[in-house]
Order: C-alpha cells, then sequence, then structure tokens
C-alpha cells in the first residue's frame, strides 16, 4: 500500500499529463482508471497514517491531490496553500541538509532544485532523515523582504525566495546537529552565519 501511496503522489506532484486543476485536484474517477483501483482503496491510501501527509481529498469527496512537492507549472500554489502574512504565527520553519549543501547554500544560497518552492517542516518530526545540519528561515526578516511564504496543507511551509526562486543566505541560520536524527536536539551546535555575497539579488 505505502508503495502505491508513492505512485500516486509522483504522479499527482510531477506529471504534466495528469488531468489537474490549478488547485492540484485530479478526479477520483480518473485515477481509479488509471491506475485499476477501486474507490474504497483510494481513500484508504489517503488515510495512511504516516508523519508526513502526502495526499488529500477535495471537501466534496471527490477528487485528489498531492499537499506538496510539486514541479509541474499548472498548479497555481494560491489556490493550493495559504500565503503567511504575520511571522508571528509561524513557531517552527527549518530544513534539513548535509554539511555539503550547506557549504553551498552559505555561498549561493538556499534553492528549489526539482520543486518550484522551497520546503520548510513545520515540526522536527517532518525533517528529512540522515542530515547533519538544520537550516531555519528567519521568516520576519524574509516577509519584511516582501517575499512570499506559504503554509501548505500538510502543515509544512513553501517559500517563494526572490525572482529566481533562491533564498539568501542572510535569511538562515543553521545549526549542526551532533549525529544523524530526524528531530533536532534542544541546543545543537551553532554554525558560522551566512556571509552576505556581494551581486546576490534580494
Amino acid at each position: 500500500m505505502e508503495s502505491l501511496s508513492r505512485r500516486l503522489v509522483y504522479y499527482l506532484r510531477h506529471d504534466p499529463a495528469a488531468p489537474r486543476d490549478s488547485a492540484g485536484y485530479v478526479t477520483l474517477q480518473h485515477l481509479s482508471e488509471y491506475f485499476h483501483l477501486t474507490r474504497p482503496t483510494l481513500n484508504s491510501i489517503v488515510d495512511l497514517p504516516a508523519d508526513k501527509k502526502r495526499l488529500f481529498l477535495s471537501p466534496c469527496g471527490e477528487k485528489m491531490r498531492a499537499g506538496a512537492g510539486h514541479s509541474v507549472t499548472d498548479v497555481n500554489i494560491d489556490h493550493l496553500a495559504e500565503l503567511v502574512t504575520d511571522a508571528a504565527t509561524v513557531t517552527y520553519c527549518r530544513h534539513a541538509t548535509t554539511i555539503e549543501s550547506w557549504n553551498r547554500i552559505r555561498e549561493k544560497g538556499l534553492r528549489p532544485m526539482s520543486r518550484r518552492y522551497v520546503h520548510f517542516a513545520h515540526q522536527p518530526s517532518s525533517l528529512r532523515q540522515h542530515r547533519e545540519v538544520v537550516l531555519s528561515l528567519k521568516v520576519r526578516d524574509y516577509l519584511a523582504s516582501v517575499q512570499k511564504l506559504y503554509q501548505l496543507p500538510n502543515g509544512c511551509y513553501a517559500a517563494m525566495g526572490n525572482r529566481h526562486g533562491t533564498i539568501r543566505p542572510c535569511y538562515l541560520t543553521a545549526r549542526k546537529l551532533p549525529r544523524f536524527n530526524s528531530i533536532a536536539p534542544p541546543e545543537p551546535e551553532v554554525l558560522q552565519e551566512p556571509r552576505r555575497v556581494a551581486g546576490l539579488p534580494a
């Protein structure tokens, strides 16, 4: 069932031929025919217990979408997520990465890679596992720079960054974990603050 869930998630997030609407929804009828699944099976996949909620039904119960991670351009994030306007409402906004990646991020910024936006966890259990560094977004400074931050249906955050989709190093703080873990310890080692790099766009 888990492998089937991942197939659905991949299709809804990345397949440009999927007949999704601007909010990312695809009808259950189409998914049932495309994957040769019954409606009860589709419903049970949505209800699978997991730390990271990936699939959501529409309010009418006739459509399904992935809650985050889209690479396709036909999904409008304003129809998928809620715009964050008050930094005080964000209590946890972190992104786990490797030491090697951090060495690049501190110079060039954090990029969305294959996704359209940079994703941040909203709780420790949502952080990616087996990463040595946890980056925290300086939400107040980031929003003050008129860059957009959204809260996704699964609770995590998506940051649009600057016009190149990059979050500049000055909006990030980094802490090194003492060991591989999916949950940041209370007082991890604070890494050197990112240097301001001339020529980086706001």
